[in-house]
């Protein structure tokens, strides 16, 4: 994920930047989930997933650098820090 991002031209918040790899990765294994007890033909849920999220992800990505995000980029790099267990004490 770290290689994807440095090849790409996105522009995403200095904060959110360094933690993007760790959260494109949950984002792949909650889609690897939903894969393996997708018991549409072919997995067609599945393949609705990653057309709608792919998009979206790229949406909020771009937009993280917006001031009126700061807050919600914090929020999501607390709730990380929680369940990786970089937040404990």
């Amino acid at each position: 994920m770290r290689r994807l991002l440095e090849g790409s031209d996105a522009k995403v918040s200095r904060r959110l930047e360094g933690r993007l790899p760790e959260l494109l990765w949950l984002l792949q294994m909650g889609v690897v989930l939903f894969w393996v007890y997708d018991a549409s033909t072919g997995q067609q849920r599945t393949r609705v997933l990653v057309r709608g999220v792919v998009p979206l992800v790229d949406r909020l990505v771009r937009m993280s650098r917006l001031p009126v995000l700061r807050g919600v980029v914090d929020d999501v790099l607390t709730l990380l820090d929680a369940v990786s267990g970089n937040g404990e004490s």
